[in-house]
């Protein structure tokens, strides 16, 4: 804006020279086409306030709260704004990002929350439903889930990524998890984790028959949730409660090791 005023005092100084008055009205022209533009954006991808921001520190702080992220290697599956990757980075991590939606991705490095190398247009493995959810902060990148892409149009992630994560974090799971259980575990290290993520309590136990499926490959190490479990002691898993005024994007975490 100080530009503009700038240019408007310089118009005015030199007004009876023809040329270098339209010379100037057109780079005036210019530069409000390029704040507008500017500004457009912003509206379309940065979400509102910082709660995302938040959400994403403190997504990181209940699923690692008892393991640092210093020098370990992980993959992101979802970008949720780059967020996540953002606060996992800033743990000391060496974070890649996967998605299944292209825009979204770039988004992400638009801002500069992920970086372009370690960054890709892919999925684990088979994700032929059409992803539906009721994660809300999600439509203000698209225009609503069920208008979302097929998962199946994303191309798997490349095999030459098997074995190379400490951790693999999937902060908002789907019902895929289950039936790529082999290709996650496939991706991680010997002793490498797996933490999925579920945005509601609706979401933990409609997810059950995911984390049977994943049994095969995985063992429960703990299950972090802000809600009350009946008979969570009965089943012998590592249980803790999460503060209830740290506000994440998720209810509950499930921490699996590998086999």
């Amino acid at each position: 804006m100080k530009y503009l005023i700038l240019i408007w005092h310089l118009l005015l100084l030199f007004r009876k020279s023809l040329i270098l008055n339209t010379i100037l009205l057109v780079f005036l022209l210019i530069s409000s086409l390029q704040a507008a533009e500017k500004e457009e954006k912003e509206k379309i991808f940065i979400p509102m306030g910082t709660l995302p921001k938040v959400r994403a520190k403190n997504n990181i702080a209940h699923a690692f709260f008892d393991r640092s992220l210093k020098d370990l290697t992980v993959l992101n599956v979802g970008t949720y704004w780059g967020y996540n990757t953002q606060a996992m980075t800033k743990e000391g991590a060496i974070v890649y990002t996967i998605d299944v939606d292209p825009a979204a991705l770039a988004n992400a490095i638009t801002l500069q929350r992920i970086p372009k190398d370690r960054s890709f247009h892919a999925k684990i493995g088979d994700c032929s439903k059409k992803r539906k959810s009721m994660h809300h902060d999600f439509s203000m990148m698209t225009s609503g889930w069920e208008e979302y892409i097929k998962l199946d149009q994303a191309p798997v992630l490349d095999s030459k990524f098997d074995g190379r994560f400490d951790v693999v974090a999937i902060l908002l799971a789907d019902f895929t998890v289950g039936r790529n259980a082999k290709r996650l575990s496939n991706l991680l290290k010997p002793k490498g984790t797996l933490v999925v993520g579920y945005a509601t309590e609706q979401d933990f136990y409609s997810h059950e028959e995911a984390r049977e499926k994943l049994a095969e490959f995985f063992d429960i190490a703990s299950i972090i949730v802000r809600f009350t479990i009946p008979g969570i002691e009965s089943k012998g898993y590592p249980f803790r409660q999460i503060d209830g005024e740290r506000e994440s994007s998720s209810e509950a975490y499930v921490i699996f090791n590998k086999k």
